[in-house]
């Protein structure tokens, strides 16, 4: 995606960002989103602050590339910990890094569309659930959830009302 004139709104972007030493992390130091990156406003649409970091020291970012956090820290804006990869090199860093599952991509517990889709319907922060009635594994943007559907959750609800019944129920067996 091209953003003409950044450059125009440098010295705006940098003075939100609290510099340190080049090994740490610089914070972002204004607004942000729900998930922890940087907002950073332009034209009246947000940006994602390490995004315009890369843009303003590396140059352009291909279509079908996004930006990677080499630190694990979503508001750091510093050019050293910031790389240009692709949505399965972000999967695979959250893998490596014990941020998602440690079941590997291609074993039926991912979708080849989680790969596939754009840059724009990729979120950010990927959470893998397993369903406590059927066992599926689902990745998701979302809080993770006990169940993979509406169907596994009342299914489970009517097994333990089941198993309760039979808990509470008087022995019908007779000892001899």
């Amino acid at each position: 995606m091209c953003y003409p004139s950044i450059h125009l709104e440098s010295h705006r972007f940098w003075s939100k960002v609290n510099p340190a030493p080049s090994d740490l992390c610089w914070e972002w130091l204004a607004g942000k989103f729900r998930e922890g990156y940087g907002s950073f406003s332009r034209q009246g649409k947000p940006i994602g602050a390490h995004r315009v970091a890369y843009l303003l020291t590396k140059g352009e970012i291909p279509d079908g590339f996004l930006i990677r956090h080499t630190c694990d820290n979503p508001c750091c804006c510093n050019p050293n910990h910031l790389v240009l990869g692709t949505r399965r090199d972000n999967l695979n860093d959250a893998l490596s890094r014990n941020r998602l599952s440690n079941r590997t991509p291609g074993s039926g517990n991912f979708s080849e569309a989680a790969y596939t889709s754009t840059p724009r319907q990729m979120c950010v922060h990927f959470r893998a659930s397993i369903c406590e009635y059927c066992g599926e594994t689902t990745t998701t943007v979302q809080p993770l959830k006990r169940y993979c559907s509406r169907r596994c959750k009342e299914l489970a609800r009517q097994k333990r009302r089941r198993d309760d019944r039979q808990q509470t129920q008087p022995s019908t067996q007779s000892d001899d």
